[in-house]
């Protein structure tokens, strides 16, 4: 989750895997609640259920975390307008670092050899617009291409290389947008 303040042509965001919950205590202060413990479900004599509780009425002492917690959270301060200060990126950079694997070890199954021999790291070049936040990269649902999706998280218009096929969601060509606008999502193919 990501909060945003700013004031001045600054901004400051607090990035949080925990709750995604926060409060503009003052002007220039925000709360985050990095993690809530409760020891009961369910509250009961509630104004719109009196006499009952509110779902399950049980003890949940582990729900208390007592103890050591070790919790991880961002800060980062932009001396630049909101517009320009790419947080939406920031964000997922910190949030969810690319991660990739094999689903099985190299010759497994020890049948025959491989007819193609290949490095042991490939680098891949990828026409991500600029300011647009990459949703993921995958390979399309009939193996036949590599595929990124991104979206645009700012509020301006983002141009589109114009050379990029464009696919939809359901991964069916479409007419290629020469932008991308606020909010929009794009799924390019990448040549390999």
């Amino acid at each position: 989750m990501i909060y945003s303040l700013y004031a001045l042509l600054k901004v400051v965001s607090g990035i949080s895997l925990h709750p995604r919950e926060y409060e503009i205590v003052q002007e220039s202060i925000i709360a985050m609640t990095m993690f809530r413990s409760v020891n009961w479900l369910g509250k009961s004599d509630l104004f719109r259920r009196p006499g009952r509780p509110s779902g399950i009425h049980a003890a949940t002492p582990d729900g208390e975390m007592l103890g050591q917690i070790t919790l991880d959270f961002g800060i980062r301060i932009n001396p630049q307008p909101l517009a320009d200060a790419n947080v939406a990126n920031m964000a997922k950079e910190y949030l969810t670092p690319t991660v990739s694997y094999n689903q099985i070890p190299f010759e497994a199954m020890h049948l025959n050899p491989a007819k193609v021999s290949l490095a042991q790291e490939y680098e891949l070049s990828l026409p991500v617009p600029a300011a647009a936040t990459v949703s993921v990269i995958k390979v399309s649902e009939d193996n036949s291409k590599a595929l990124l999706r991104c979206f645009n998280a700012t509020e301006q218009d983002i141009p589109l290389p114009k050379s990029i096929n464009q696919l939809n969601l359901a991964e069916q060509s479409v007419n290629n947008q020469a932008i991308l606008k606020p909010n929009q999502v794009v799924t390019l193919v990448v040549e390999v």
